[in-house]
């Protein structure tokens, strides 16, 4: 996945998964690591969507709106 979705959260690694159109946390475990992708692995299922750069009004639970259906 890409590094950009990852951030540390209680010492642990986490990203956001887009579930529906809501922004859920989500724990994660990582392997290797380059500068540009990490391999997940667990917490994910190869399907999910990540929010990739999420900024500070991505919190658990908020409302998410998908750039490309505008």
């Amino acid at each position: 996945m890409p590094v950009s979705a990852l951030f540390r959260e209680g010492g642990k690694w986490a990203t956001y998964v887009v579930t529906g159109d809501v922004a859920v946390l989500t724990g994660i475990e990582i392997g290797h690591r380059s500068a540009d992708y990490a391999e997940v692995l667990s917490g994910l299922t190869g399907d999910e969507m990540v929010i990739t750069h999420p900024g500070d009004r991505v919190v658990n639970g908020v409302l998410i709106i998908n750039r490309e259906d505008l």
